[in-house]
């Protein structure tokens, strides 16, 4: 992932954009599109190719090869606390590090200087010299980076909810999180960012918009095909109905999106 951070910032300098708000987009897209297919690929051959080329398992071979609900609810909830833990120790932990070692070294600093000079320091020198031994933060990366992270998880918790529904709560439970660490990050490990005023959230709007489109898909499909449901209690569906009411499932869906949009 990060081998392929330095890929996109490299191929998006070479593309020469007119303007730092395409630029951003580019960027943004690169790395978001990545990471969707990295982290969503390995649910969706579980979902929807797994049945079909080798089964889900003993427990399900009476259910003609199974259903691989139980191993789509089990991979969406590693990668999701995986994910999670690793948002964890890069934004939080690793930085709460180095600002330990910052305050050291400032600790260091203000000593030697009342040593040399026996003046009391104003209290606005101190509050200097705090800002000065924060790391300095790199708006355009650190913006992306973290939207980016709000964008996986979205698609986490909309592509597979089927699966595992309990991942709205753990999403909430990670927002919430994330947001605290964001705080304690700007006030204790990183000079704060100035502020700017934006027209839009740039292409993040489209990207949301992709994944609750592919949502809409991949749930009716998941529920339909991989948890197969059976609307009727004398038969089951046959596969040309179950593709034929995926279908009508969808159009409904995207209908009431496009009538409240």
């Amino acid at each position: 992932l990060v081998g392929y951070s330095f890929l996109a910032t490299y191929l998006d300098d070479r593309e020469n954009h007119r303007t730092n708000q395409r630029y951003m987009n580019a960027l943004a897209s690169k790395l978001f599109f990545f990471n969707f297919f990295n982290f969503n690929v390995t649910l969706t051959y579980s979902a929807f190719v797994q049945r079909g080329r080798e089964g889900c398992g003993d427990e399900d071979k009476d259910a003609d090869q199974g259903t691989c609900y139980k191993i789509l609810e089990q991979s969406l909830g590693t990668i999701f606390l995986t994910k999670t833990l690793a948002n964890y120790v890069t934004d939080s932990l690793l930085p709460g590090i180095k600002s330990r070692r910052a305050r050291a070294t400032r600790a260091k600093t203000l000593a030697k200087l009342e040593t040399k000079d026996a003046a009391p320091k104003p209290k606005a020198f101190h509050v200097a010299m705090r800002d000065l031994a924060l790391q300095e933060s790199d708006e355009l990366k650190s913006n992306i980076a973290d939207m980016n992270v709000l964008a996986i998880r979205f698609s986490f918790s909309s592509l597979y909810i089927l699966s595992l529904p309990a991942i709205v709560a753990l999403s909430w439970i990670a927002n919430f999180t994330e947001g605290h660490n964001d705080v304690r990050k700007f006030l204790h490990s990183e000079r704060r960012q100035w502020p700017c005023a934006a027209a839009s959230i740039g292409s993040w709007t489209q990207i949301y918009k992709f994944i609750a489109s592919l949502a809409v898909v991949t749930n009716t499909c998941t529920l339909f095909f991989t948890v197969r449901w059976t609307p009727f209690a004398d038969r089951a569906l046959d596969d040309r109905e179950r593709v034929a009411a995926a279908f009508v499932a969808q159009y409904i869906i995207f209908t009431i999106m496009f009538v409240i949009e």
